[in-house]
């Protein structure tokens, strides 16, 4: 049952995680305005929009990968130790 549980703790903390971001994303990049000044803004403003989405989404697979990494090698260690 433990193992269900740490299971179940690591899917509800990156997908939380996830969703926080896509409010953050929502909330804040999406709004952001696109100037009037020419097609070169709009196109910067564009690609620091992409940016941020692919550094959010960068920022969430660490996540991913240090909790998932950490739940791993506990069970590595624990599985050593009573063998």
């Amino acid at each position: 049952m433990g193992r269900i549980l740490e299971i179940a703790l690591i899917m509800a903390s990156v997908w939380g995680l996830l969703m926080a971001e896509l409010y953050l994303l929502f909330l804040v990049v999406i709004p952001i305005p696109s100037p009037r000044g020419g097609q070169i803004w709009l196109a910067a403003t564009n690609a620091a929009k992409i940016a941020i989405g692919i550094a959010s989404i960068l920022v969430w697979l660490y996540f991913w990968k240090r909790i998932t990494e950490l739940y791993f090698w506990r069970r590595v260690r624990g599985r050593g130790s009573a063998a």
